[in-house]
C-alpha cells in the first residue's frame, strides 16, 4: 500500500492499481512514511530513560560514552530476544 497527497487530500492505495494511476496522474505525489513512535517507540525518550529502562530489563549496559542510538539498537535487541 502507498499513500499519495496532494493538498489536504490524503489516499492509500494498492501499488499498481488504476486508482494510484490516476492520482499520480492528478498531480498527486507519493507521501514517504517517517518512522514514527509506533514504529520505533524509544524516539522520544532521553538517554537516561532509555538506560532505565535497560536496567528494568536486565539488560547489561556497555562500558563507557553510549550514544542514544546504541541504547536504542540494546533494546530492540533485547525485545527480538
Amino acid at each position: 500500500m502507498k499513500k499519495y497527497e496532494k493538498n489536504n487530500q490524503v489516499y492509500t492505495v494498492q501499488e499498481g492499481s488504476e486508482l494510484e494511476i490516476q492520482l499520480i496522474a492528478d498531480g498527486f505525489k507519493e507521501k514517504k512514511e517517517e518512522k514514527d513512535s509506533v514504529s520505533d517507540p524509544y524516539s522520544k525518550m532521553t538517554v537516561d530513560e532509555l538506560k532505565a529502562l535497560l536496567e528494568e530489563r536486565s539488560i547489561p549496559l556497555p562500558e563507557g560514552k553510549v550514544t542514544k542510538k546504541d541504547l536504542t539498537a540494546l533494546l530492540e535487541k533485547g525485545n527480538e530476544e
